[in-house]
């Protein structure tokens, strides 16, 4: 038998970059495993023909991965988070300013409903993915200082002005796709100039968008676990907004956005895109919030605001919150280390392409079925768009006060990603290694602009800034013209190290028994007995703890993983699937299994106790049963001004939110005056359709839980539509409208 080879062992870019499953076969033959990132050294004389192939094979694989660039011009262009060390001093790159009310953590502190759950950090870090847990909230601030510079100034932008004033009128529907005609879309147009710009608009504005901070939520969530079902995504989200017509407009924020910066092992560099990352995404969503929740309901005089698609903005062809972003920052931003669909999530970007919206990126980024391109004539290189990488620096200077006191004094434009010193024009790619060679597309190189102390002092700033950028555009080809080795960037060493060791989770006997017994004698107020679907472990974990057992996260990771390991003794309680794989943090649901509840216990050979069952319930009278019946009726009629619970593999729901819902119901029905179900009447009525196995049930403390008899559609196996995009996607619906980044 041959020896076996050696094992393969990471780089120190792939232990923090990891690389995507399809790039296998280009790391077949290498002795290590590699993140794809690395710049590549020319095949120096003598090399052997399998090393010249390798290397060619190698480059044409990083060109196609990075819009026609290797990683060496990245290197050189200086926007290669790795790779790059900044030379000023850090001290002067340190925000201070404070939150906007919008962004203030008593935003981000807001109770979830009960059928929805915090995430842990897994990792063996303890906690949750919640701002009460010092090191969370600690990586969300930086990127929310930057997000709050820009709301201080937003009133006095024309964008914003337009989505809070501007002129709204129908589209014609000789524009709109025959498709999505249906929709009533609309078009927003800026007022003028003289008047968005007056003193007393700008000071209005300032107020109306402080104002709004009491009607938002944020929450953190999973970018590929949907927070009402706990179930994996078909797609993944980095932002999402839910408007409702019950309560106040909830932004969801992907925790793989904030999952790079709890690794130590990331450079300073790679922390300012992370940040950078997380303001973008907090003003894009903020964008959909002050539309739906508030914008719509004044200007369409619309109670509802899930009803109406999003306005387009001016001319433009593409109605989204990335219309804020290229007017705010001149182009969309797309990542170096993009995962695949199938890829690890939470993974560190290494830098930025800059962007416009093109034909390319539609797809990828929006809900074309109900915001479909406009018959328009589409703007300059829609088909043919250039890539520019965007300069590590910029992202510094966002943490530099003197940045956005130059904002104030010019305008929006000075906070455009730049300088864009080389581009690469996408012409498309016929298979793998076609690509287009990089050549300068904006390339000027003058000489500094001389002033003189006679100049307006806003005019020296002005031209101090364009000179500094000349000055950057010259070193960066002069760099990429005479490539020099640099060496990896040193780690931050910031975060929460992870312990995997811990992760492991190990668990006494004794506590595996006072769980068991738990579970069993609290099997009908758990609800374990009409749990037919699966359920996010996290979510369990949170039932179970509220029901009253004292249990770490870990301690019932660790206790679901002894239940796997029971298998052959038969004492298999619930099972659990696993959603996502390491190395970073796992997502999973759980199944209720039938074996180990009742009977013998198959290890102890001992009868298992009887469970405690619920106090009797009062039957209620069956004019109070019909009415019951035509309010959640109308609650969960899916095209009814409250439908969100019918979604087909949402099976829990908040009780007390679902109460509300339904007393609204009642009032507009209105024949029976101003009836309003109580608590306990409500829960005798559920309980009612419990005992007759009939469409609702109690879940778990708070719980109410669809059965699997009476609903037609779920036994159809109807599944949600899957919209086309990874962000910036659109999903309607009545109830919550969310839109996706």
């Amino acid at each position: 038998m041959p020896p076996k080879r050696p094992a393969q062992k990471p780089t120190a870019l792939r232990n923090v970059y990891q690389f995507r499953s399809e790039d296998k076969v280009l790391f077949k033959t290498c002795k290590e495993l590699k993140s794809g990132l690395t710049p590549l050294d020319v095949p120096g004389d003598g090399s052997t023909k399998t090393a010249i192939n390798l290397h060619k094979k190698l480059q044409n694989y990083q060109r196609e991965r990075f819009r026609g660039f290797n990683a060496e011009e990245l290197r050189s262009l200086d926007s290669l988070a790795p790779y790059y060390e900044f030379e000023e001093n850090l001290l002067l790159y340190t925000l201070d300013n404070p939150l906007h009310p919008v962004f203030q953590k008593e935003r981000w502190s807001q109770p979830l409903l009960l059928h929805q759950a915090l995430f842990p950090l897994d990792l063996g870090r303890n906690g949750f993915w919640d701002v009460q847990n010092d090191i969370v909230w600690a990586q969300l601030i930086p990127g929310l200082r930057i997000a709050s510079q820009i709301l201080e100034q937003a009133q006095s932008w024309p964008w914003w002005d337009t989505l809070l004033n501007g002129d709204l009128k129908g589209i014609e529907l000789a524009l709109i796709p025959e498709s999505a005609q249906k929709n009533g879309l609309n078009r927003i147009f800026p007022r003028e100039a003289s008047i968005a710009g007056a003193p007393k608009e700008v000071a209005r504005n300032r107020d109306r968008l402080k104002k709004m901070a009491k009607s938002i939520e944020f929450h953190l969530t999973s970018e590929r676990v949907d927070p009402h079902t706990s179930l994996r995504r078909q797609w993944t989200m980095i932002g999402e907004t839910e408007s409702q017509t019950d309560g106040p407009t909830i932004v969801w924020i992907g925790i793989e956005t904030l999952e790079p910066l709890l690794n130590p092992q990331i450079t300073r560099a790679e922390r300012m895109l992370c940040h950078f990352r997380v303001a973008c995404t907090v003003i894009h969503e903020f964008s959909h919030a002050i539309w739906h929740h508030t914008i719509q309901k004044e200007v369409m005089e619309d109670d509802d605001p899930t009803t109406n698609p999003e306005p387009y903005t001016g001319d433009e062809i593409w109605a989204e919150g990335f219309s804020m972003e290229v007017q705010l920052f001149g182009g969309l931003t797309l990542s170096f280390n993009s995962p695949t669909s199938n890829g690890i999530a939470g993974l560190p970007v290494a830098g930025f392409f800059q962007g416009e919206m093109s034909e390319s990126l539609c797809p990828s980024l929006l809900y074309v079925e109900t915001n479909p391109i406009l018959l328009l004539d589409p703007p300059s290189g829609w088909d043919t768009p250039v890539y520019y990488p965007v300069p590590l620096p910029y992202f510094y200077n966002l943490h530099n006060s003197d940045l956005w006191n130059h904002v104030r004094k010019r305008d929006v434009t000075a906070l455009h990603l730049g300088p864009k010193v080389l581009g690469i024009r996408d012409l498309g790619f016929a298979k793998y290694g076609q690509v287009n060679m990089p050549r300068p597309d904006n390339e000027e190189t003058e000489d500094d602009i001389m002033t003189d102390d006679s100049m307006p002092e806003d005019v020296q700033d002005t031209i101090a800034s364009e000179n500094g950028r000349r000055r950057q555009v010259k070193k960066l080809l002069e760099a990429l013209e005479n490539p020099q080795n640099i060496p990896l960037a040193s780690p931050a060493l910031v975060g929460a190290e992870p312990n995997v060791e811990s992760d492991a989770g190990t668990l006494s006997l004794d506590k595996f028994n006072e769980i068991v017994t738990f579970l069993r004698l609290n099997r009908f107020k758990l609800a374990m007995h009409t749990m037919h679907f699966n359920m996010g472990v996290h979510v369990l974990f949170a039932h179970i703890t509220r029901a009253g057992l004292s249990i770490s996260y870990e301690e019932f990771r660790a206790f679901l993983n002894n239940l796997k390991k029971d298998k052959k003794d038969q004492r298999m309680l619930l099972e659990v699937t696993t959603m996502s794989s390491g190395p970073l943090p796992t997502r999973a649901t759980v199944a209720v299994l039938q074996n180990g509840w009742t009977g013998i216990d198959s290890v102890t050979q001992k009868p298992i106790p009887p469970a405690v069952t619920r106090p009797p319930h009062t039957k209620p009278s069956q004019l109070n049963l019909d009415w019951f019946t035509k309010c959640t009726d109308l609650v969960m009629d899916e095209d009814g001004p409250y439908g969100y619970f019918y979604q087909p593999d949402l099976f829990d729901f908040d009780i007390e939110k679902f109460r509300r819902l339904a007393n609204q119901a009642s009032l507009e029905i209105g024949t029976r005056g101003n009836f309003e179900f109580v608590g306990p009447l409500f829960q005798d009525c559920i309980r009612e359709f419990e005992a007759q196995n009939y469409k609702w049930a109690l879940g778990p403390p708070g719980i109410i839980r669809k059965l699997k008899n009476g609903w037609p559609v779920l036994a159809a196996g109807n599944k949600r539509k899957k919209p086309t995009a990874v962000r910036g996607v659109k999903n309607n619906k009545k109830q919550n409208k969310r839109v996706k980044r």
